[in-house]
């Protein structure tokens, strides 16, 4: 694939500059920009970034991609462990869409669709806190990899590595060919460990079994009874 690289020093969103302008966009286009204004992560929190971040988003608008978007995430999760681990660096996956790094979180996915009557694209957003020497005080989750690693990565570079390794596996996911789903399941953040997740409305606790083959997250609930969530968001139990 081909990537364009649309490049700002500050955006409002890189998703929302690739959704408003798909349709005279080229395929595979990333925008990416030094600092968001009105950056987004899921469940409408927000993630703005400093010059310490990575900041990006990825168009895919041909049809090819469309039965693909529940996996996509896990996908693109898992081109990111292959990047980090190019520098020596091994992180994990937290379903559905956070990288974490002792404990900490230091990148997110967001994926977004665009919507006129049928899909006509989809936006991958990704925020990674690479070289930040300090977090925000009311994010006691999050870390940056300088801060937890002592490496300082030239953003350029990783950019590339990634997006080499994003096209591979989406190369592999169009021939069905869920490999990568090995490595996610392999880097598994919260396999094994008691989480909190909503299902139907309702606040249930239970073990994580870990990711499965379709990207959703097999939980064995109190009484035994072992289920599959789909979508949503898992969370340590404290």
């Amino acid at each position: 694939m081909t990537h364009e690289i649309l490049s700002f020093l500050s955006l409002p969103s890189t998703n929302d500059y690739l959704k408003e302008r798909y349709d005279e966009l080229l395929d595979g286009s990333v925008c990416l920009a030094l600092h968001q204004t009105k950056g987004k992560g899921r469940l409408g929190r927000s993630w703005e970034g400093n010059e310490g971040s990575l900041l990006f988003s990825i168009l895919l608008k041909d049809d090819k991609y469309q039965g693909f978007a529940g996996i996509l995430p896990i996908m693109t999760g898992a081109a990111l462990l292959k990047t980090f681990e190019s520098y020596g660096i091994h992180p994990s996956i937290k379903w559905p869409n956070d990288i974490y790094l002792h404990d900490k979180k230091i990148a997110g996915i967001l994926l977004e669709g665009v919507f006129q009557e049928t899909q006509k694209a989809i936006v991958i957003g990704i925020g990674i806190n690479l070289n930040q020497e300090a977090m925000p005080t009311d994010l006691p989750n999050a870390s940056s990899l300088k801060i937890e690693s002592k490496k300082t990565l030239d953003k350029d570079i990783f950019l590339t590595r990634f997006l080499r390794n994003f096209d591979f596996y989406l190369k592999g996911l169009l021939l069905e060919d869920y490999r990568f789903m090995k490595h996610v399941q392999n880097n598994d953040f919260l396999k094994g460990k008691t989480v909190c997740f909503d299902y139907y409305g309702e606040n249930l606790s239970g073990k994580a079994l870990g990711i499965k083959e379709d990207g959703s997250i097999a939980i064995e609930k109190i009484d035994g009874t072992i289920i599959s969530i789909t979508s949503g968001e898992a969370t340590l139990k404290k």
